[in-house]
């Protein structure tokens, strides 16, 4: 399967069962010894193998408990359609105060400038060009810690240059002389900083209640500030103790900072009817939107309206992700990304894909009109959509145009569709139908009975 057929399906079946993970050792000139890190690769990043991915710097890498949380979280979360894949680096530690903690560092006249750790030059020296040299990463980078890891990313992410754009850190020792001013300070002078932020505190053990107390006093310092561009987000876990917080620090702040990346129906608010060139300027306008808020490029490719396509029939924008297969079509004849070989294949795919999205709106439309009791144009909304003669994956709808069809009379199309469902389908069973009211007008013809002993018959078969 070539790169660009693995995207297809990727994203047509969500297949995430393989991961990958490697520990690499790195000669390090800063520590002046070998620094072990490991790598985990998500599902998508082995499918996808054209696409860049952010990463997620993991503090306390030598504890493989934390990777495992985090990247089962993660690989869970990505089988449901709400993850956002991320190349985890887990950092391994082997002093943690000596290289968590900050040291003052003084200029030539002894003024205290700014704080440094051997940690810090590690990261920007050695360990990002290493993991951008050998792995397909974006400029966006993740910090995740717990405990003083989250301590070293709050120091890393208010300074200048700071490579995050995302931290998420449990239980951070915010008891470091000079924090609760230095944190403050900065947001005076970069009122437009932007990074997310989740930060969070037990409050049943004696060290949590130490560091929640001075973390507060940072999270109301910022609040005061009323940044409109800083994501800061700080939560108590109650009744919670200094080893309890990681694992629900990781699992909401996850899930918070991947709602602000998701692409919602908003988005696709401003594409609705629109085809060709019109359609075409919404979706470059999405794709800069994403480019800015992720710090990396999104040109207008193949592959990057084909992910869009994606989301916009995630949120159930059916119509506008049928538009978006057009423009993939035309994209698919000069894009230099996709083989020659593939691209009869794939625009077969694509038009089989347009016309299942527009049988999926026009249902949409149908199901609509049949919550408001509108019998008759659901009727003809599930008639029009049957034309286009979709079979698989329609099981749901058939069984909802019961109710319009015998509403509206037409007992033809009703027992074309029961047949459908007793023979073909399979269906296991006739409560659901016996119990529905709507269908009474049904049940004086002959057929009827005769669609039951179907449905009652095919419980004895067997799933495959």
């Amino acid at each position: 399967m070539n790169r660009l057929l693995s995207l297809l399906f990727l994203l047509s079946f969500q297949n995430m069962f393989a991961q990958e993970q490697t520990e690499h050792t790195i000669s390090s000139k800063v520590f002046d010894t070998d620094r072990k890190i490991t790598v985990y690769l998500p599902a998508e990043y082995l499918l996808d193998t054209v696409g860049k991915f952010p990463v997620a710097y993991l503090f306390d890498g030598q504890s493989e408990h934390y990777l495992k949380m985090v990247s089962g979280m993660m690989e869970y979360y990505n089988q449901t359609n709400l993850c956002t894949g991320l190349v985890i680096v887990a950092v391994h530690t082997e002093d943690r105060f000596g290289e968590f903690v900050p040291e003052p560092k003084t200029d030539s006249v002894n003024h205290k400038t700014t704080y440094s750790t051997k940690l810090t030059d590690f990261l920007d020296q050695e360990l990002f060009s290493f993991i951008d040299s050998n792995y397909r990463t974006t400029h966006f980078k993740m910090g995740i810690g717990h405990s003083l890891g989250g301590t070293f990313l709050l120091y890393e992410s208010f300074k200048e240059n700071s490579p995050f754009g995302a931290v998420i850190a449990a239980s951070p020792n915010t008891n470091i002389p000079g924090m609760t001013q230095m944190i403050p300070e900065y947001l005076d002078k970069h009122p437009d900083m932007n990074t997310f932020f989740y930060i969070t505190g037990g409050d049943t053990d004696q060290m949590e209640l130490d560091f929640l107390k001075t973390t507060m006093q940072i999270d109301s310092s910022i609040k005061a500030r009323n940044s409109a561009s800083l994501d800061w987000n700080f939560r108590k876990y109650e009744h919670s103790n200094h080893m309890e917080t990681f694992p629900k620090t990781f699992n909401d702040g996850y899930l918070l900072f991947v709602e602000r990346w998701k692409t919602t129906s908003k988005d696709f608010a401003a594409m609705k009817g629109l085809q060709d060139e019109a359609l075409e300027k919404e979706v470059k306008k999405l794709l800069a939107k994403k480019a800015a808020h992720q710090r990396t490029e999104m040109p207008y490719t193949f592959r990057e309206v084909l992910i869009a396509q994606r989301q916009a029939e995630m949120v159930n924008e059916y119509q506008t992700a049928s538009n978006i297969s057009g423009l993939l079509i035309r994209l698919l004849e000069t894009d230099s990304t996709v083989p020659k070989d593939d691209k009869e294949g794939m625009s077969q795919w694509l038009k089989e894909k347009q016309l299942y999205l527009k049988f999926r709106d026009i249902c949409g439309q149908a199901q609509s009109a049949l919550d408001r009791k509108d019998y008759k144009l659901a009727a003809q909304e599930y008639a029009r959509a049957f034309e286009l003669n979709i079979i698989r994956g329609t099981f749901s709808e058939r069984i909802n145009s019961l109710d319009a069809f015998a509403q509206t009379g037409n007992t033809e199309a009703a027992f074309k569709q029961l047949d459908l469902l007793a023979n073909l389908f399979k269906l296991r069973g006739s409560e659901s139908i016996v119990d529905d009211p709507l269908l009474e007008p049904l049940h004086k013809d002959k057929r009827w009975d005769k669609y039951l002993k179907i449905l009652e018959e095919n419980k004895k078969l067997k799933y495959e």
